[in-house]
């Protein structure tokens, strides 16, 4: 570890671990500006927030008491098993986490084989996440079922998936088999007062046709 006294910069290499206020930067490499508050991270740089929210990138720059960062190619696993990978991002710890050419999926890994493709996932040219809203936005985004294109959508919106009620889409309902082909629910939610609601559920079957589904 070295320090210019001059500049007030800090770096240090091999193995280095910053714990600042609940949050935690692992990396290879740390330059640290003191000055102006800014990190420099770089090679196998893991980044875990107050919230157990684990960000796992190349590199990234760090300002605001670690609350802001720069990311490339970077994934992002939060607790409640919301995932994103991007090429690109910018975060704003608890608020909100903007991603470019994104993949976001809410599906637990396979524990056979962790890197098989999920269940589904929704490929995005861009991705924003607002946790303070607790809503995810999509553009230019498609569907894949098991690494496989199904729907193309200019635009999606939808609640977090830990959100407990809210009118929109939920979760999309998928699944395959032999028998069936694809089989793909997208349930709207619709809250129409707080002890009443109403889902309508458009249905696609691959080998059987299409329904709608109400649930009151």
């Amino acid at each position: 570890m070295s320090f210019e006294q001059d500049t007030e910069i800090v770096s240090a290499s091999g193995n280095v671990t910053i714990q600042y206020r609940g949050r935690e930067l692992r990396a290879d490499t740390i330059t640290w500006d003191q000055k102006s508050d800014r990190i420099i991270a770089s090679d196998n740089v893991i980044l875990i927030d107050t919230d157990g929210t684990r960000v796992t990138t190349q590199s990234a720059e760090l300002r605001d008491e670690m609350k802001q960062a720069t990311l490339k190619k970077f994934s992002l696993m939060m607790k409640n098993n919301l995932s994103f990978k991007g090429e690109t991002a910018s975060r704003q710890a608890g608020k909100s986490t903007k991603i470019s050419k994104a993949i976001f999926t809410a599906c637990k890994p396979c524990k056979n084989n962790p890197n098989a493709a999920p269940t589904w996932q929704l490929r995005s040219g861009e991705t924003i996440y607002d946790e303070t809203g607790e809503t995810i936005f999509h553009k230019n985004v498609r569907l894949e079922m098991r690494g496989v294109p199904v729907f193309y959508f200019p635009y999606l919106v939808h609640p977090a998936p830990d959100v407990k009620k809210r009118s929109g889409f939920l979760f999309p309902d998928i699944k395959s088999s032999t028998d069936t082909g694809a089989d793909i629910a997208l349930p709207y939610f619709i809250n129409l007062a707080p002890d009443y609601d109403l889902t309508l559920t458009p249905r696609l079957i691959a080998n059987g046709g299409s329904m709608l589904g109400f649930d009151w």
